[in-house]
């Protein structure tokens, strides 16, 4: 009997310390989100170049062009999403945040092949969803779609990023995932918890 109890107890600092080591690498990879866009945000004209390189690279791309344009024509299976209004900020609450740049991604249905077009004027819809991500995000987001690998570590970590920024009209990640078919298909079970349990968090 002292040898299970034993046992038992060695069973269950391994549990511990293995949760540790998840709650850990959370928590390096949200620090890498934040710390990031300090590194990124040093010379802004030069962070602004780079970003608009890398959206040209992307308006350029049919590959991710089709990608995206799928992902925002199926989502909640009939409506669509027909644009996004990214504001890339500079800053914290603490210091006062201002706006460096704005851009909005919007679907293209008419050109061909199918698409999106990236765009620094939308006169749409006023209640878009709008992400406020700063210059770190949002570079660390344009280099997950210009790699091509819809991996599911990289879904995490857009994922992760859609909670972590400011945002406005944008429903929850696990509402988001309900309502794009690919999401819900593509992405198993742990990782749809993992994003819940991590909006729930934060």
């Amino acid at each position: 009997m002292r040898g299970m109890k034993k046992r038992g107890k060695g069973m269950n600092k391994v549990k511990k310390s293995k949760k540790c080591l998840a709650c850990l690498i959370v928590l390096l990879f949200v620090i890498g989100t934040l710390i990031a866009p300090a590194a990124a945000g040093k010379g802004d004209k030069q962070s602004i170049k780079i970003i608009d390189e890398k959206l040209e690279a992307i308006d350029d791309d049919p590959i991710i062009n089709s990608f995206l344009y799928y992902r925002m024509l199926e989502y909640n299976n009939s409506e669509g999403i027909e644009a996004v209004n990214i504001t890339v900020i500079k800053g914290h609450w603490w210091s006062g945040k201002k706006v460096v740049k704005t851009f909005y991604i919007v679907r293209n249905d008419t050109s061909s092949p199918k698409g999106i077009d990236i765009v620094d004027i939308y006169t749409g819809d006023d209640d878009l969803w709008t992400f406020y991500p700063n210059i770190g995000q949002t570079i660390g987001a344009l280099n997950v779609l210009l790699s091509h690998e819809s991996t599911v570590s990289n879904v995490i970590r857009m994922g992760i990023r859609a909670i972590l920024v400011d945002k406005e009209n944008v429903p929850g990640i696990t509402e988001i995932i309900y309502n794009s078919p690919w999401a819900s298909s593509y992405l198993p079970d742990w990782a749809k918890n993992f994003l819940n349990r991590f909006e729930g968090k934060h």
